[in-house]
């Protein structure tokens, strides 16, 4: 999957499931890709940057969050104890929030966790309505935006109520917001596609079509399963990684 875009870097997580243990960085002023630029993860997700030099990355198969201090390269566990973290973004107010996808064969994640600027973990949001959440962003609202079960819910960020907002039809690997549209790009694999929804809920393809790999432009571009999505700080570029 894709972490974050942050300095330049192109972060990218190895995924759950499969005994992945590392993070990838892509540099794209130099153009190259090192797929095990630290190790130590257990089955991570997603990556999201925070303050001026750490990553934070969801462990999926061991149930942690993990923060990477990019300028001595230490690792630590700022959480433990959840189920099937998979989902991150950060708000203004440096809050994290994990969506919890649960385990592959047992039962199916409910709930946001939110860790807070000075460290602590709480259960944000316990919702029946949530259904193996992952995909997870935040508007220019402040409101967070969460996938679930083929479903898009917004969360009111005065009382932290959960509403439904739109019924999708597909469902979404990863998503990210772009301010300079109030849109969100998603990720969705098994469409092969690149969904764009805009702020009044309005779903159109921003990009793919059938089955394939084809570089080029936007309307005539295709993907196989794309999963991992982030935009660059200037939002000019967007990232998709393809699995």
């Amino acid at each position: 999957g894709l972490g974050d875009v942050y300095k330049r870097q192109v972060y990218t997580s190895s995924g759950g499931l499969v005994g992945g243990v590392q993070i990838g960085k892509y540099d794209i002023n130099l153009n190259s890709y090192n797929p095990n630029f630290a190790l130590g993860f257990s089955g991570p997700i997603n990556i999201a940057s925070y303050r001026d030099s750490l990553l934070i990355v969801t462990n999926f198969d061991n149930g942690t969050v993990s923060s990477l201090n990019l300028n001595n390269n230490s690792l630590r566990i700022i959480a433990s104890g959840l189920h099937g973290p998979a989902g991150i973004v950060v708000d203004t107010f440096e809050n994290i929030y994990i969506t919890n996808w649960g385990t592959y064969q047992g039962l199916a994640g409910h709930r946001i966790h939110k860790i807070s600027p000075s460290g602590s973990l709480s259960v944000y949001i316990d919702s029946s309505a949530l259904i193996r959440p992952q995909a997870i962003t935040i508007n220019h609202l402040g409101e967070l935006i969460i996938h679930s079960n083929q479903n898009l819910y917004k969360v009111n960020p005065l009382d932290s109520t959960l509403q439904h907002w739109i019924a999708l039809g597909f469902g979404i690997g990863n998503m990210a917001f772009r301010n300079k549209d109030s849109s969100i790009y998603a990720a969705t694999g098994p469409n092969r596609k690149i969904m764009k929804i805009n702020d009044q809920g309005i779903i159109s393809t921003y990009s793919g079509s059938s089955q394939g790999f084809q570089d080029g432009p936007i309307g005539i571009a295709k993907f196989n399963s794309p999963l991992g999505i982030a935009f660059s700080s200037s939002e000019d570029t967007l990232y998709v990684t393809d699995v």
